[in-house]
């Protein structure tokens, strides 16, 4: 049984332990669901915005500069929505905390349920950002490797 605070503290402790296993193992999931989701995505705007790309091509930019402008386009977007989502998550984290220390009021006032960890944040944005840019390649080489009269005549 847990017959002293400290017994309580470690049985916390080993609980989030559990929760952090299975939490790495959800982000692995998740990460690998988004980056075939936003490649999906970037290809059928890259094939909806065919055309303009095309025509860019036609009047004298290169391949190498198409294909940065798309993977720099990825990178924006990514980075916005990185920044929204440790924003978002650190929000989220602070209300479910508050939520919980006024429903615990036994705990010990120096006992920390969660911490943001800066560290942590970097790490995620990182994150977001790789599975952006990653994201953008294939349809950055797609777009950037149609000849814009292929394209313009709408050849696969």
């Amino acid at each position: 049984g847990l017959h002293t605070k400290e017994d309580f503290l470690y049985e916390i402790y080993n609980f989030t332990d559990t929760i952090t296993a299975f939490s790495a193992i959800t982000v692995g999931v998740t990460i690998t669901i988004s980056v075939a989701f936003v490649s999906t995505v970037l290809m059928i705007s890259s094939r909806q915005r065919m055309k303009d790309l095309s025509i860019l091509r036609a009047i004298g930019r290169t391949r190498s500069r198409l294909f940065l402008q798309i993977v720099k386009e990825s990178l924006v977007l990514s980075t916005l929505g990185g920044a929204f989502g440790v924003v978002a998550g650190a929000i989220l984290m602070k209300a479910i905390v508050s939520l919980a220390r006024s429903s615990m009021s036994t705990l010990p006032s120096h006992f920390e349920l969660f911490h943001i960890d800066l560290l942590s944040l970097a790490i995620s944005t990182a994150i977001a950002i790789a599975i952006g840019v990653t994201s953008s390649l294939a349809p950055a080489v797609y777009s950037a490797s149609r000849t814009p009269v292929a394209a313009i005549r709408g050849d696969p």
